[in-house]
């Protein structure tokens, strides 16, 4: 790896795996944001790894595909080979094919992997916080900046906190998004209905309109 700080080069230890049913401080490090995340040994600058990693809690139904965020544009290949990855998966273990799979996602970062967790930990439908993303550009377009995207920093009794910018980070601007307008967006059949895409498995977000 190459340190962004002090351009050091150095070797490091990386997950294209982690099995929270098996390991489960990989579900802890993946909430905290730190799962495959590093540390320059010349200047101690932490960087998150650009490296494609499956994550799988089987206990929880959770199978991630966490892809690089230089594939986000080329998203509908990524979600093909991915969701191909997922039936193999399933074909050659009974054991896991006989668990629940209500969330098999594609992701593009650690960061949006976090998002994920986070939103189901607090019992709101991943599908839902992109519909919630989606009205707050529809109101304030704004709030994004060409290229940016849009993550959770917080989610407090119902209530979103949002940030937009370069990345999670060093967000360019934040706001909060109370209660009861998610759960306006949760109970209006509407996105359903003109967004059913996003209800569905693979990549669940609002950037398949945008790149």
């Amino acid at each position: 790896m190459s340190c962004p700080a002090c351009a050091g080069r150095f070797d490091a230890r990386l997950l294209h795996g982690a099995h929270a049913s098996r390991a489960p401080e990989f579900r802890a490090s993946a909430l905290a944001g730190t799962l495959n995340e590093v540390a320059c040994p010349s200047c101690g600058t932490r960087m998150a790894a650009d490296v494609e990693m499956i994550y799988t809690d089987l206990e929880r139904g959770h199978w991630i595909y966490v892809g690089r965020p230089a594939e986000l544009p080329d998203w509908r290949s990524v979600e093909a080979t991915a969701l191909g990855l997922f039936e193999t998966a399933l074909a050659s273990s009974p054991t896991a094919a006989a668990l629940p799979h209500t969330h098999v996602r594609v992701v593009f970062d650690t960061g949006e992997l976090r998002e994920r967790l986070v939103a189901w930990e607090a019992g709101v439908d991943d599908a839902i916080l992109e519909c919630v993303k989606l009205h707050c550009l529809r109101e304030r377009p704004d709030v994004r900046a060409p290229g940016e995207r849009i993550r959770i920093a917080a989610l407090v009794d119902g209530a979103i906190t949002l940030v937009a910018g370069p990345t999670p980070a060093t967000p360019r601007c934040s706001w909060v998004v109370p209660r009861a307008h998610v759960e306006a967006v949760a109970t209006d059949p509407r996105w359903r209905t003109e967004l059913p895409e996003l209800f569905r498995s693979g990549f669940v977000s609002f950037d398949r309109y945008f790149v």
